[in-house]
């Protein structure tokens, strides 16, 4: 399982930062529908409160320096990222940290995904 963990987590990561940064409108998708989400301290019940809040920020650049995951209970993934952003303009990035559960669900056609069950992101 511990392979599957971590191949899981390689990829959502991967993903969840591309698409932040090159595709933000599509980055509820990755969100469970009543997620719950901690932003710097602002919390949002649900992606769609989040989603607007996401789509103001100005353009940004994510480096991820480390990240690790492992399994909570019998299905969910626990991943844990840290790194820098840059927000527009700014001259210096940022650094964060982030904190996923990625909880499985049955997609459209069947398929056992992982979503955003909740999202905990901090500038350090």
């Amino acid at each position: 399982m511990a392979d599957v963990v971590s191949k899981g987590a390689d990829g959502f990561v991967l993903t969840y930062y591309k698409l932040y940064d090159t595709q933000r409108h599509m980055l509820h998708k990755l969100y469970k529908e009543d997620a719950a989400i901690l932003w710097n301290g602002n919390a949002f019940a649900g992606i769609s409160s989040f989603k607007d809040s996401y789509l103001q920020l100005p353009p940004s650049v994510h480096e991820y320096q480390t990240y690790d995951a492992q399994q909570v209970g019998d299905s969910s993934i626990l991943v844990v990222v840290t790194g820098a952003v840059k927000l527009g303009d700014q001259p210096q990035p940022r650094p964060f940290s982030q904190t996923f559960v990625l909880n499985p669900t049955i997609d459209a056609d069947g398929k056992k995904v992982y979503l955003v069950g909740s999202d905990t992101f901090r500038f350090t």
